[in-house]
């Protein structure tokens, strides 16, 4: 045993210092090894892949404004989805993933050398800036520099997430592209992600271990830019008949851009009914300081400018029917049973209508 190995070492050490490399066309380095075999000095060349850097990790998520993402799926019913960018404030954005099962919300966060997701919320059917709160738990890696094969991390489930591919070519909807190749290997399943420069997340394939055979894919095949995403909100007002007034219900389609202030597009349609005969909920000069949810989602608030009470030219029937309007209106849209009125922050006090302090209006 111990000839045998004297007969490998030293030729090796003879290869290194007469040898040299030949580069090829493949971006890889010829190394030619001399092994003996049979009593004879054999020359053998070995390819060595050269490593490449491609890019920063920045490079394959871009934040583009007013666009709208639309994935087709199959193997769920999850798999088919569009996604706009609801807010962007500095190193973060704020997606809105919408499926036929259910609206979600993803906070992406990036710097130079990272891709990660902060936090993600199902069943979120309001427009909320949630960039600026405070996220609990580990963030999720979603690619991370520097851009080349081999490069491994955790993720926060401690899932193992790896480069394996540089410049993939994928064919999708939108034409052929080249992509960078991302494998997430868990406990229940296999994950290829793939992400095009300055495009972001075009596609993914996932295979389950458990029900062999369960493959979902879902992949780019349209990009929209200089979109608008528009919602059908319910939007209450009064009636006046010859005996009282009611409340009557109005569904607008309102479109909302990036960054786009909820707050006024509120205002605008509670000053201005879409049909004749209707009473608007707000004067001119009424401002919506607030409005959001709080108590992990029981309670929605709105807060008014101090105009909400000194225009108000109403009787005692007509201003409770006007509250429970507005009331009626957001908590509609962010499924409450409960509104929190104020005005300036504090609680609402009219000559007629008084609350305490966190008094809300219950809906029936």
């Amino acid at each position: 045993m111990k000839k045998l190995i004297l007969l490998i070492t030293i030729p090796l050490v003879l290869c290194s210092c007469g040898q040299k490399s030949v580069k090829n066309e493949n971006n890889t380095s010829n190394k030619t090894e001399q092994v003996q075999s049979d009593g004879n000095t054999k020359q053998v060349v070995k390819e060595e892949v050269k490593e490449e850097i491609q890019g920063k990790a920045s490079d394959y998520y871009p934040f583009t404004k007013n666009t709208e993402y639309k994935y087709e799926g199959t193997g769920s019913e999850y798999a088919s989805k569009d996604i706009y960018p609801d807010f962007i404030e500095d190193n973060k954005m704020q997606l809105r993933i919408i499926t036929s099962g259910t609206t979600s919300v993803n906070i992406i966060e990036k710097t130079e050398n990272e891709v990660s997701l902060v936090y993600s919320k199902g069943e979120v059917y309001h427009r909320e800036n949630c960039i600026q709160k405070e996220f609990k738990g580990n963030k999720d890696i979603l690619i991370k520099s520097p851009i080349k094969v081999g490069n491994i991390w955790t993720t926060s489930s401690g899932d193992k997430r790896s480069i394996t591919a540089i410049n993939k070519d994928i064919e999708t909807k939108i034409g052929k592209l080249k992509a960078l190749e991302i494998k997430t290997e868990g406990k229940n399943g296999t994950t290829l992600d793939y992400y095009v420069k300055d495009i972001g997340h075009v596609k993914s394939i996932y295979e389950d271990k458990q029900n062999k055979g369960l493959k979902v894919i879902t992949e780019i095949k349209e990009i929209n830019k200089d979109k608008a995403i528009t919602e059908e909100i319910k939007f209450n007002y009064i009636k006046s008949t010859d005996t009282d007034f009611i409340r009557k219900t109005q569904y607008i389609n309102v479109n909302f851009k990036t960054n786009e202030d909820i707050r006024k597009v509120f205002e605008k349609n509670l000053k201005n009914p879409p049909v004749k005969g209707l009473i608007p909920c707000f004067t001119k000069n009424v401002k919506i300081n607030e409005m959001g949810i709080k108590n992990e989602g029981k309670i929605s608030y709105i807060d008014l400018s101090q105009d909400f009470i000194k225009d108000m030219n109403a009787g005692a029937s007509l201003e409770g029917d006007i509250l429970n309007c507005v009331a009626y209106t957001i908590g509609n849209y962010y499924n409450t049973s409960e509104v929190l009125l104020t005005v300036n922050n504090k609680p609402y006090e009219s000559g007629h209508i008084i609350f305490k302090n966190g008094e809300t209006i219950k809906l029936k």
